[in-house]
C-alpha cells in the first residue's frame, strides 16, 4: 500500500496514513491521531488535504524509528524499529510497516500498544494533492489512477 499524508480537519493537523482502497478518482486512508486512535478517511485524489508523505511531516519517523547509519550504504541512513528489531532502507519502508503493523491487524493477537502519532504537523497552509502517489514504497514506477 501507499504511504502519504493527510489533513484531519478534526485534529487540525497532517499524520502520514496509508491508501488502503483506491477506486477511481478517490482513495480510502488509515491513519492514527494524536491520541492514538484508528482513523480512516475517504478523499478525492486532488483533495488538497492529501499530499505526498514528506510534504509536511518533512522527515518525521513513526514512535520506536530512528535513523541510524547504514551499513551497507556509507554516508547514509537505514532505519531501526526498535520495537520490531527491523532495519528498513527508506523512512517510507519504517512507515509502511508501522502503519500496516497497527491499522491493518484485527487486534486479536497483537499486544503491541499503539502508540500515538509523533507530534502531528500543524496545518500553515493547505497545499494542493495528488493522486501520483506510487501504490507501494518499492513500486515507484506505478501510481494510483486518477481521472
Amino acid at each position: 500500500p501507499a504511504i502519504l499524508e493527510v489533513f484531519s480537519n478534526s485534529e487540525r493537523a497532517w499524520f502520514a496514513a496509508l491508501v488502503v482502497a483506491a477506486d477511481g478518482s478517490a482513495l480510502t486512508v488509515r491513519f492514527i491521531d494524536a491520541q492514538g486512535e484508528r482513523r480512516e478517511k475517504s478523499a478525492y485524489c486532488d483533495d488538497p488535504r492529501v499530499a505526498p508523505l514528506g510534504t509536511h511531516l518533512g522527515s518525521q519517523l513513526p514512535p520506536g524509528v530512528q535513523a541510524v547509519p547504514s551499513s551497507t550504504r556509507p554516508g547514509q541512513f537505514s532505519y531501526f524499529d526498535s520495537v520490531v528489531q527491523q532495519k528498513f532502507a527508506t523512512a517510507e519502508l519504517a512507515w509502511q510497516a508501522y502503519l500496516e503493523r497497527h491499522l491493518l491487524s484485527d487486534g486479536a493477537d497483537d499486544d503491541e500498544p499503539v502508540f500515538p502519532a509523533p507530534e502531528p504537523m500543524p496545518s500553515r497552509q493547505v497545499l494542493s494533492g495528488s493522486c501520483d502517489v506510487p501504490l507501494s514504497p518499492s513500486d515507484k514506477g506505478n501510481s494510483v489512477p486518477s481521472l
